[in-house]
């Protein structure tokens, strides 16, 4: 256990690192242009002010650096990608009703519907500027855009779909895991982005884009780990969203449905009743049904990452897929 926590730690260092000169910069270009309304300013300088984001931005720059891509290409392409998933962050909180985020609001919390709409577009409008800036040759270039299109689109029919099962009284378990490999989309975009602008091959690049799309589903199911643990995302998760994948499967366990579904149905949920929940989660065997599937995913990434040539940053991708157990696997 504490052999994953070091890993962890070290692997947001890591990332922290590679991704720090590229947050700065989209930083710098936000708050050069601000809004002319008052409240809209405040609203950017918020959002901005908590802007944390060190998974689009590493793995861009991890698979960039993995075939060799130029270093300030990869930034570029890093300052699109932090405004695009930034845009999309905003608008996700919006559809799911998400006041309070991480113990802070967010900006549809503080300012409302309309300037979170309003910052959303901003920073989508901002993105596909600092894509079109990134100076590769045409035909790159219309594989960037192909590809952020089709990849956002799809992480827009996740969404959809998501919504569309709000209705349904039990979430069947298939259709949650479509939803999942569907929101993998913008996770497998970066790594994809980080090879189209590099010099790889075409096996470099299948490569990677499969590593992509298993991490995607990683990151997802982790946080929907996550949200079990946390008393104001999961109260949210139950009122406004889909229950989180390990909950699902809790409740096909005929020793745990009744003692969750107990917890689920109070009006608030406290924090003991999280601990409870948690409690009732790692002793499912369904869930440890679950645990497994991730861990045959992570031994899926981290072997396919073997066909690419031995490199610092190959490594720390599989390190980077490994580290999404941390506190996960102990469920066996």
């Amino acid at each position: 256990m504490h052999q994953e926590e070091n890993l962890a730690r070290k692997l947001v260092a890591v990332l922290e690192e590679k991704s720090s000169e590229a947050l700065k910069i989209a930083k710098a270009i936000m708050l050069a242009e601000p809004p002319k309304s008052k409240k809209a300013k405040n609203a950017m300088d918020y959002y901005i002010k908590n802007w944390y984001n060190i998974i689009h931005p590493g793995l861009i720059r991890l698979a960039g650096e993995s075939v060799d891509a130029d270093p300030n290409l990869i930034t570029q392409a890093q300052v699109a990608m932090l405004m695009l998933t930034a845009a999309f962050d905003v608008q996700d909180d919006i559809i799911d009703r998400s006041l309070v985020k991480s113990g802070k609001q967010t900006v549809f919390g503080k300012y409302g519907i309309d300037t979170a709409i309003l910052i959303g577009n901003a920073f989508l409008i901002k993105g596909f500027v600092a894509l079109r800036d990134l100076g590769v040759a045409t035909e790159k270039m219309n594989k960037v855009f192909d590809l952020i299109g089709k990849a956002f689109y799809e992480l827009g029919n996740a969404h959809a779909l998501e919504i569309e099962l709000r209705k349904c009284k039990k979430v069947p378990i298939t259709s949650y895991w479509r939803v999942i490999k569907m929101k993998a989309a913008c996770f497998r975009a970066d790594v994809e982005l980080g090879a189209i602008i590099s010099k790889a091959s075409t096996e470099e690049m299948e490569i990677l884009k499969c590593y992509g799309q298993i991490v995607g589903e990683l990151i997802v199911l982790r946080d929907d780990f996550i949200d079990v643990f946390e008393a104001e995302e999961l109260r949210n998760r139950i009122k406004n969203e889909i229950l989180p994948m390990p909950v699902l499967y809790a409740l096909e366990d005929k020793n745990e449905c009744k003692k969750i579904e107990k917890i689920l149905s109070k009006p608030n949920i406290t924090e003991s009743d999280v601990d409870f929940l948690v409690d009732c989660i790692f002793k499912s065997k369904n869930v440890a049904k679950l645990v497994e599937k991730m861990q045959n995913l992570v031994k899926q990434s981290v072997k396919k990452l073997e066909g690419l040539r031995k490199s610092q940053s190959r490594e720390l991708m599989q390190h980077l897929a490994l580290a999404m157990l941390e506190g996960i696997s102990k469920i066996e």
